[in-house]
């Protein structure tokens, strides 16, 4: 349940299965770092001007969430369509929020949680419900998620 919600970026933005997330800099590279226990990913490999190959990227976000590769493209601030690669993202130091899951509630085979974010005085600022969907091989995606505050 923890590794669900980590990804702080992706559950301050509202999203559903009609309206994806914005797949920007941050979404995806947040990803990307949780995905090794928050080591970045072996395979994530980019070149010396700080590119990722396209695959890489678009493979990785489709793990998460049910989308195809030219809805990231033209979702992302971040593509660059002649060398066919995503940027680097760079300034990601600072505080990064915590979070409490205050409830989580099976409904078949997905999960809904409440999430609560906090900022670096340990105040709630935002209060999501997520809703993923977990697969019989212990993988999951996302459905949705609705900022309640």
């Amino acid at each position: 349940i923890v590794l669900l919600a980590r990804n702080m970026h992706i559950l301050e933005e509202g999203f559903s299965e009609e309206k994806m997330p914005a797949f920007s800099l941050h979404l995806w590279y947040a990803a990307l770092l949780y995905e090794n226990n928050g080591n970045i990913e072996p395979d994530f490999v980019y070149d010396r001007y700080g590119y990722s190959k396209q695959e890489t990227v678009e493979t990785l976000v489709m793990k998460y969430f049910d989308v195809r590769p030219e809805d990231i493209r033209a979702a992302s601030q971040q593509y660059d369509p002649e060398l066919q690669a995503y940027k680097l993202p760079s300034g990601l130091g600072g505080f990064a929020p915590g979070f409490q899951i205050a409830s989580a509630v099976k409904e078949g085979d997905r999960l809904k949680l409440q999430v609560e974010l906090y900022n670096e005085y340990y105040e709630m600022y935002c209060r999501s419900e997520l809703l993923v969907e977990v697969h019989e091989d212990g993988s999951w995606k996302y459905i949705s998620n609705v900022t309640i505050n």
